[in-house]
């Protein structure tokens, strides 16, 4: 049998304090098991008794023994000798002078030098934001924290974020219910850091919310033609009836975060010295979009508006300019004959608007033919501009960037319109309890009881509201910083400045007595 066993793998095992038959072994062992499992139940429950004994002693010593061995490991960090030690690290400069003064006792024994970052270096970074746009540096650090050398754009989306949350959520009640339960988690739970910087940004929302609210006249979504006169008197614009107006407002909202944007990203690329990209590169799209807006405003100019916008728009960025001018290897003439066709091209372009009723086509066809055959400045030219009308086609997407905004609007109605029928709702469980009032007796108790339940459905109703609503007022808004403003200009990836010193998660007092003693945090 063990020979034909040896064929299938089989492992012969034994147990020798096994000595009964299996049965009652097995017997023994569940029997075993049972007494355990009490056992542990018992322990378990000492456990629990002394973890909220001892819960908080128990936190501060281990985060004082987390603080002594941070202390101890990263002096490995130092290079060192027997008599003298280097340390290196990040200290941001407002902090030069505070450091300078702590280390001043320590007189000739040190030597402190300070120099910028340099070209390989990836410092730390940290944001500096006055006190009312802290709140929202959570939507910065969400999508990652700017490089050292990339601008804060927490200023930037800060009146941004705040119109559009205040247009999504657009009820004075709801941003009043909004404030109140911020404030109540972020003072009265104890929740971690993040989530208090987070409240406080929900607390911002609350107040846009309520300004929005006020200009549409909207309150917990009540009837408009029920609200006081004084009310009434301080909207600025009714959503459900003038909608065309609101999209309108939602659309100049997008094009002016979206250019915004675009100028901001020039600028950018001026202040580290690259000019050409800022100009030919970004300027070329507010120019193509001016000439736009200048076609739509003066409907005379249309024709020549739109060719010239798209034609020198082309010719922007494809750098055929750039390359007319600065034609590397070029002799003079060469290039003065690149630019004599651009010259003609523009002309080319007002012709093409109706402003000029030569047969300028013929001319420039023909100069287009000399130039690709004997200039090599124009075939560049004809080049670069050939990839510049490709980059034209693909600012089709501001069109879709532009469009996006009309989902606060969307959101904004859909809230609204939610409201109304929780408020319908109310009415009507609420209707009967006049007619039970009326008939007095024991009816007044069922009438009470109809109040008491229209006023359930009235509150749990805009509750639920608020909450599905602050969803999408959170996910839209943020989803249009990152996606149609940060796009423009920024990349982010930077890391956060974390200064050297002790990490706790809980603030711990008379730290050396609860090492020695366990007690007091």
């Amino acid at each position: 049998m063990r020979a034909t066993l040896a064929g299938t793998g089989f492992t012969d095992v034994s147990f020798p304090d096994l000595a009964d038959y299996p049965a009652e072994e097995r017997a023994v062992a569940l029997e075993r098991a049972g007494l355990l499992e009490t056992e542990i139940a018992a322990l378990e429950e000492q456990a629990r008794e002394l973890s909220d004994a001892h819960y908080f002693d128990a936190v501060a010593l281990a985060e004082a023994v987390e603080a002594d061995l941070d202390a101890v490991t990263v002096r490995g960090g130092f290079g060192a000798t027997d008599a003298t030690f280097v340390i290196s690290g990040w200290v941001a400069a407002h902090n030069e002078a505070g450091l300078l003064a702590a280390l001043e006792p320590m007189g000739d024994a040190i030597d402190i030098g300070f120099a910028e970052p340099g070209p390989d270096d990836r410092p730390p970074v940290e944001l500096r934001n006055p006190r009312l746009l802290r709140p929202f540096e959570v939507l910065t650090d969400l999508y990652g924290r700017p490089r050292y050398d990339e601008v804060d754009p927490t200023p930037l989306l800060a009146p941004f974020f705040f119109a559009f949350f205040g247009i999504c959520i657009g009820d004075v009640g709801y941003g009043l219910m909004l404030i109140a339960g911020a404030w109540f988690i972020k003072n009265k739970l104890d929740v971690a850091p993040g989530v208090k910087k987070f409240m406080d940004l929900m607390i911002a929302g609350g107040v846009a919310a309520i300004i929005a609210g006020v200009a549409f006249a909207s309150y917990f979504a009540w009837d408009a033609a029920e609200l006081p006169s004084f009310l009434l008197a301080l909207r600025i614009i009714d959503p459900m009836e003038q909608l065309e107006t609101f999209l309108i407002f939602t659309v100049v909202l997008g094009v002016t975060q979206v250019f915004l944007g675009v100028l901001i990203s020039a600028w950018d690329l001026a202040r580290r010295g690259d000019w050409s990209a800022a100009v030919f590169e970004q300027l070329s799209t507010l120019f193509l979009f001016g000439m736009i807006a200048v076609a739509v405003l003066v409907p005379s100019l249309s024709g020549v508006a739109i060719a010239l916008g798209v034609g020198l728009t082309a010719a922007f960025k494809g750098r055929a300019i750039d390359a007319a001018l600065r034609a590397d290897g070029v002799a003079a003439w060469d290039r003065a004959v690149g630019i004599a066709w651009l010259a003609l091209f523009v002309v080319w372009l007002v012709s093409l608007g109706g402003m000029i009723g030569l047969p300028v086509g013929w001319v420039f066809l023909a100069g287009t033919a000399l130039g690709l055959a004997g200039s090599k400045a124009t075939r560049r030219i004809v080049i670069g501009l050939l990839g510049g009308v490709y980059a034209v086609y693909g600012m089709s997407s501001f069109l879709g960037d532009v469009l996006s905004y009309t989902r606060l609007a969307a959101l904004s109605l859909s809230g609204a319109l939610v409201g109304m029928v929780f408020n319908l709702l109310a009415r009507l469980v609420g209707s009967g309890a006049g007619g039970l009032f009326d008939a007095g007796g024991f009816s007044i108790v069922w009438g009470v009881v109809v109040v008491v339940l229209a006023a359930l459905v009235f509150v749990f109703g805009h509750v639920f509201n608020v909450v599905i609503n602050l969803l999408g007022a959170f996910v839209h808004p943020a989803r249009l910083q990152f996606v149609e403003f940060f796009s423009k200009f920024y990349e982010g990836g930077g890391r956060d400045y974390r200064p050297f010193g002790f990490r706790t998660k809980t603030l711990v007092l008379h730290a050396d007595n609860v090492r020695q003693e366990g007690a007091g945090t």
